[in-house]
Formats: structure tokens, C-alpha cells, sequence
């Protein structure tokens, strides 16, 4: 299997563990998650990492392999506490800026009826030999 094909859940997981370790103590219920399918009822705090497409750079001349792709990722926290949704995505942002991800687009607050939702991008060229 290419590199690049298993980015998106080596770095999930790596997010995942050190956003756990981070705030598990303050939020019990802290649910993350890279998926926008819900089985269940809504869980607060919940952040989605959702992963959006990729756009090849870096090209060689012979083009036979994908030598770097620029990845970039949307962050949306929710929760039921607008303090709680500042505090998650601080830490979240702060984890990606760890990995080296740049933020295009800074959090933006939107509020539908009694949940608080953040969302921010986060974006970095990762190339073939690069550790996360």
C-alpha cells in the first residue's frame, strides 16, 4: 500500500491519543471521532476530524511516484458549554501546531440552537520520507 493511502489514520491516531491524554481528566465524556455517521445520541464534548482531499505537490519529472501531498484536516468541536468548545479546540489546535500544521482558517464560532461548534483548518505538506 502506498504512504499516503494510510495518512489519514496514522495521523487521526496520533491526534486522538494526545488529545485524550491532554483533556481526559477535565471532560470524562470527551468523544472524538473521524467519522460524520452517528449511531448513538449526541455526546459533548465531541470533536470531528474530518479529513479533506489532498492535492499532490512536489512532482518529479517522471512522475512515478507521489512524492508529497498537501493535507489538510477540519476540526469541528461541539459541545453544550462554549468555554468547553474554546478549551477542546486550544488544545486541538495545539496538538496540530505540534505536528507542524499550519492554521489557514482560525476557529469560527457558530451556535445553533443550544450547542457551541467551533471549526478551524489545519494544513501541511507531508512528504513521502516525513515523520509525524
Amino acid at each position: 500500500m502506498e504512504w499516503y493511502m494510510q495518512l489519514d489514520n496514522k495521523i487521526f491516531t496520533i491526534f486522538k491519543t494526545k488529545l485524550n491524554k491532554a483533556l481526559k481528566s477535565k471532560y470524562s465524556d470527551l468523544y472524538i471521532t473521524d467519522t460524520d455517521l452517528n449511531t448513538t445520541q449526541a455526546l459533548f464534548p465531541t470533536v470531528y476530524f474530518h479529513v479533506m482531499s489532498g492535492l499532490e505537490v512536489g512532482e518529479d519529472l517522471d512522475g512515478g511516484g507521489v512524492n508529497a501531498i498537501l493535507y489538510t484536516i477540519q476540526i469541528e468541536v461541539s459541545a453544550k458549554q462554549q468555554a468547553d468548545v474554546k478549551n477542546v479546540m486550544s488544545e486541538a489546535i495545539s496538538i496540530m501546531k505540534s505536528m507542524h500544521f499550519s492554521i489557514p482558517s482560525m476557529p469560527e464560532f457558530l451556535n445553533v440552537g443550544n450547542v457551541y461548534r467551533q471549526v478551524a483548518r489545519v494544513r501541511r505538506t507531508i512528504g513521502a520520507n516525513d515523520t509525524l
